[in-house]
Formats: structure tokens, sequence, C-alpha cells
């Protein structure tokens, strides 16, 4: 495993989920050391793996529920090139990602 080398650029993204269980895709940062979701006005599905947070009722649903008003943290990563995936049983939720590489 390689070692972790402590990051030095920072992206903020905000991420407006307009319909309703509609799977919306955010790339992470290259090289992404750490992340943190906010669920700034509704609940929301955060996946690692498109067609999985659209479809609750699906056999293919797997995902982490964010609550409204919550932060999830992940730190001490290795993601290159990874992409979250997010939605909403609330019409024009919006997500806060901040991502350091």
């Amino acid at each position: 495993m390689g070692y972790l080398r402590p990051a030095t650029d920072v992206d903020l993204d905000n991420l407006t989920l307009v319909t309703v269980n509609t799977e919306y895709s955010q790339a992470l940062s290259a090289d992404c050391k750490s992340f943190e979701i906010f669920s700034r006005t509704a609940a929301i599905r955060m996946g690692v793996e498109t067609g999985t947070v659209a479809n609750t009722a699906s056999d293919d649903a797997c995902y982490r529920t964010i609550a409204v008003n919550t932060t999830y943290t992940q730190e001490n990563v290795m993601l290159p090139g990874s992409t979250l995936y997010f939605a909403s049983g609330t019409a024009n939720a919006i997500v806060e990602i901040i991502h350091w590489s």
C-alpha cells in the first residue's frame, strides 16, 4: 500500500438534486484523501456505485442515508478517480461536497 501524504488542495462543490429519486453524480478530485458531505436542505442517499441510490425498492439499492443538516466525513483514504452518487426523496435537495487531495 502507498503512503498517504498530507492534502495540498481542496475543492468545494454544491450539487442540486433537482428531480426526486433521480441519480446525480459528483467526481471527487484526483488523488482524493478525504471528503465531507453535508445535506443542506433534505435527507439524501449517497452511494459509491451507479444505479444504487435512485430506486430504493430495487435489489441493487445500497446507499448511506445522510439526514438533513448532517455531515458525513471520510478521512485518510486513497480514492483516485472516484465518483459519488446521490439521490433524494425531496426535489431540489442541496448537497455540499468538500474534498481534499
